[in-house]
């Protein structure tokens, strides 16, 4: 169950630290704006306040990154032609938010403002929720391996206990034929050993199938093999 919680997490977060890694805004212009214009409007962008940093995407970066998709799905042959397509050919800007404000503001004032913009990705929104998970993922799974650690503990403590008394008849006549305590200390010693050995392999090996089969699904069946 530990093992569980813990892959939960670090999965989660390293989902979150991904998505938070993306630029919060993506501006696709129009094919027909040219790289000048593009950079014209990263200079105003960048002079912004509510700006943290802006990066200039070009045609080709665009165009490569398209086929690129296809091809690790497997149907860049398909597309390989459509490389000098002129609606494909579009610069484009990254623009990171300041963490205070808003990404819809930022985003009418960029349709308001800015001419030839065809559409825009906006995740700002998204990021600063999903930061708010993370916080929250990661206090609850440090509280929930606290509280199934101690579990744990009791569970090992009593059922040595357990263990020493249903076996203090056979206790009783080793020490009165003169056994000493490390002697019948150590059957239960080698017993606690494989058993434990034993869980331990079992668990890790239903851990690993069982998440070998959620990743599997979630890389071919949700936007989390968008990597």
């Amino acid at each position: 169950i530990i093992g569980a919680l813990v892959s939960v997490s670090a999965n989660m977060q390293t989902i979150i630290d991904h998505y938070n890694d993306r630029p919060e805004i993506r501006i696709n212009f129009k094919s027909h704006i040219t790289e000048e214009t593009c950079l014209a409007v990263k200079e105003k962008l960048s002079a912004d306040p509510r700006v943290d940093e802006v990066t200039y995407i070009s045609a080709e970066e665009n165009v490569q990154g398209i086929l690129n998709t296809f091809e690790d799905e497997g149907k860049g042959e398909l597309f390989a032609g459509y490389s000098e397509n002129e609606s494909l050919r579009y610069v484009s800007l990254d623009v990171d938010l300041d963490s205070s404000v808003p990404g819809k503001d930022c985003e009418t004032f960029i349709y308001n403002e800015i001419e030839g913009v065809d559409n825009i990705r906006n995740i700002a929104g998204i990021v600063n929720k999903l930061e708010t998970v993370k916080v929250v993922v990661r206090t609850c799974s440090v509280i929930a391996i606290i509280v199934f650690g101690c579990l744990s503990v009791l569970l090992v403590f009593n059922t040595v206990k357990l263990t020493v008394f249903a076996r203090r008849r056979e206790i009783e006549i080793m020490k009165y034929i003169g056994a000493t305590d490390v002697f019948i200390v150590g059957p239960f010693i080698i017993e606690g050993f494989f058993v434990g050995l034993v869980g331990s392999v079992i668990s890790y090996g239903v851990l690993k199938g069982v998440y070998s089969l959620v990743y599997e699904y979630f890389m071919k069946n949700t936007l989390f093999g968008d990597s």
